[in-house]
């Protein structure tokens, strides 16, 4: 799946992580951007991952803890609006 995030194009992918890691974003500068999320995510903890990831995407500088819970309290609060993902 495309998406696109402040006029920029990311290829979102699915796939298999190495242990230990959920996600990983590409720099915006980068040819052929990918967003990398780990396939065995479920529920919440998918759309954290997301979310994270997504912010890294929309503001590369920013420092890891920042991003971190930015991506914890969206996703927290989109969870209990009742936000799924569906198939």
């Amino acid at each position: 799946m495309n998406i696109t995030l402040l006029g920029k194009r990311y290829k979102l992918v699915f796939q298999k992580m190495p242990a230990g890691q959920h996600g990983e974003c590409d720099s915006p500068d980068s040819k052929g951007k990918q967003i990398r999320i780990s396939n065995t995510l479920k529920d919440e903890r998918l759309l954290e991952i997301l979310c994270h990831e997504i912010f890294h995407a929309l503001n590369w500088r920013d420092d890891e803890q920042i991003v971190d819970e930015s991506a914890k309290s969206l996703s927290h609060a989109l969870w209990r609006l009742g936000y799924r993902r569906v198939q």
